[in-house]
């Protein structure tokens, strides 16, 4: 089994992009996840939980 990428409680950026735009927010992942697994992660500005996928040790690549 893979070791986790992203660990529960770590701050992580999380990164949407759409039409050659990239938009960049803090947020904290919610579970474990090694890399390319979907996670859920809460977006500290907003407060609202968002799944994505572990892109790498800090980074969270997430659907507009």
């Amino acid at each position: 089994m893979a070791a986790p990428v992203v660990r529960r409680g770590q701050q992580v950026t999380l990164i949407a992009s759409a039409g050659g735009i990239e938009v960049r927010a803090m947020g904290r992942a919610l579970v474990d996840g090694t890399a390319d697994a979907r996670v859920r992660v809460q977006n500290l500005a907003s407060q609202k939980v968002v799944e994505g996928v572990v892109a790498g040790p800090d980074v969270i690549r997430v659907s507009p």
